[in-house]
This record gives structure tokens, C-alpha cells and sequence, in this order.
């Protein structure tokens, strides 16, 4: 068997979004609300990589012990996430990000596989995914902290199952799909909305117009940027509480916050008003993606 030459790091597979259940011969997942991570094995020892292409030789070490089953030149694709009653939470994943100490037992990471794209030296990315989904089946045992992706064949019965444990989506796949990087419209994701409160940081003016709120999260012991919301700050106007924010002469938050856009300017507060927002997901690097204010 001709060995493949490895490249890493690797382009991911990403799927397109869709706003409903697709109809036709597809194989269901549930789309784990975490970051996506790659997993390569070679003679220089395990390497890892995002979906942004950074790479790490070690991150959570908590995985390690889990990985001896992967034999040398082979790489999988999945996603890491922290579980939280049983679902991923993604603010607890960014808050073991953020943290130096990898000895928070309520913050370690579980990893969830679901494809392959080398094995033993061999590239699978030409193959069908129900075989690379297969060869995980058979290669994969069952661990502590790494677990193979469950695939279902009933797209409403899932989407119904996720609806009820508020998890974050589907992912639909073609059966025959080969492994391409970059978005692909051979997978298709559907996602739910999601709904949490964030604590308003900064707003922002032009003139003496409300635009957006900047909004953060108690993170560890910081205060944290998620990102700048202008959909629906103008109920925000009507909401008393805005009159008591107390201004302050810098920024609450820490590391990189908000930047104005031209002709803007951003009033720093207190972060004592909290405001539900609603929004689709978290990006990569902990921001909000089309988030809205909705109380």
C-alpha cells in the first residue's frame, strides 16, 4: 500500500447553512456546540490544529491517555467541547481557554470524532464518508474522554430529540461525500437559536444616536468581550435601567474590546446592566455570531 504524503495542518470540511431539514438520502449528527479540532499522530509525536490552522502540541492534557488508540500517521477530525448537565456549554470551553490552569475538574474537555482523514498513512479523504464513518466504528474503542459521533438515519426524529435537550443543530451528510476543504455544500448544517444574558460594557454613538451595546461575560475572575450588538438596542432606550449605568473613563474590558467604526464613539459603564440576547452561535474566537437584543 502506497503510504499518502500528510499535510498538516489540514483545510477543514465545513458545512453549508440551511434554514430547513433537508429531504433525501442524508446521514444526521448532532452539530456539538465546541471548537473543532484536529487530532494527527505521526513519528514527531500528536499535533493538533483548529479549524483557523494553529497549531498546538499539547492543549488538554486531559486527552491524552484517550488517544493511544490512534495508530501513527493517521489523523481525525472532531470537535472539542465541555459538558454541562450533559450538553456542551460553550462559555465554560472559552473559560478553560482563557484559563491558565488545567486543573478545573468542571472545565475539562471531552472530544467528540466524527471523520477520518488519514489512516495508518493511507488517505481516506478520497473515500465515502459511511466509509471513513465505518472504519471509526471498528477502530475506535470506547473511552473515557474521547467518544465517536453517533449518526442517525431519521433527520426529523434527531432534530425533535435536539430541540428537547436545547442543544445547538444538526449537521446532514451525504453518504457518498468525499472529505474537501472548505465549505461544502455535500454537508449541511441547521441550527437553533440560541439565548443568554451579557452584561453591557460599552455603547456606542454616533453623534448622539445609539448604534450598538458591547457586551461581555464574567470569564474566570476577568470581564470579557463577546462582541458589539445593534440589532435591537433600540429597546434597550425604553428599559430604565440604562439611566443608572454608571459612565467610567476606560474600558471594563480585559484584553481586546470594542473598537469604534468611523464616526463613532464608545461610552465605557460599569457592567451592571444585564440585557437577554439572542443568537445564532459562538464564532472560534468567542464572539457572538448575528446576535440581537431582545430584552
Amino acid at each position: 500500500i502506497a503510504m499518502a504524503e500528510v499535510q498538516f495542518p489540514v483545510k477543514v470540511m465545513e458545512p453549508v447553512r440551511v434554514e430547513a431539514l433537508p429531504v433525501g438520502d442524508y446521514l444526521y449528527q448532532v452539530k456539538w456546540d465546541g471548537m473543532r479540532w484536529i487530532t494527527y499522530k505521526s513519528s514527531r509525536g500528536m499535533q493538533f490544529q483548529t479549524k483557523a490552522q494553529k497549531v498546538f502540541t499539547t492543549r488538554f492534557p486531559e486527552l491524552d491517555h484517550s488517544m493511544n488508540w490512534l495508530p501513527m500517521e493517521s489523523m481525525i477530525d472532531g470537535e472539542v467541547v465541555v459538558l454541562k448537565e450533559g450538553a456542551p456549554h460553550f462559555p465554560s470551553l472559552l473559560r478553560r481557554i482563557h484559563s491558565h490552569s488545567h486543573k478545573i475538574p468542571e472545565l475539562e474537555v471531552e472530544y467528540i470524532i466524527f471523520d477520518v482523514l488519514f489512516w495508518e498513512g493511507q488517505d481516506w479523504r478520497n473515500k465515502p464518508l459511511s466509509e471513513r464513518l465505518e472504519l471509526l466504528e471498528q477502530r475506535m474503542p470506547a473511552s473515557e474522554r474521547c467518544h465517536r459521533i453517533e449518526t442517525f438515519s431519521n433527520g426529523a426524529k434527531l432534530w425533535h430529540g435536539i430541540e428537547q435537550l436545547g442543544l445547538e443543530g444538526l449537521v446532514a451528510k451525504e453518504p457518498k461525500s468525499l472529505y474537501r476543504g472548505g465549505i461544502n455544500a455535500s454537508w449541511l448544517k441547521i441550527k437553533k437559536a440560541q439565548e443568554q444574558t451579557f452584561l453591557v460594557g460599552g455603547m456606542k454613538f454616533k453623534g448622539n444616536s445609539l448604534q450598538a451595546v458591547c457586551l461581555g461575560m464574567a470569564m474566570n475572575t476577568q470581564f470579557v468581550y463577546v462582541g458589539s450588538v445593534s440589532n435591537g438596542v433600540a429597546s434597550i432606550l425604553k428599559n430604565e435601567s440604562v439611566l443608572t449605568l454608571s459612565e467610567r473613563s476606560s474600558s471594563p474590558f480585559e484584553g481586546i474590546g470594542p473598537k469604534p467604526s468611523r464616526g463613532e464613539t464608545i461610552r465605557w459603564v460599569e457592567p451592571t446592566l444585564p440585557l437577554k440576547t439572542r443568537f445564532l452561535e459562538w464564532t472560534e474566537g468567542g464572539k457572538l455570531r448575528h446576535a440581537q437584543i431582545i430584552v
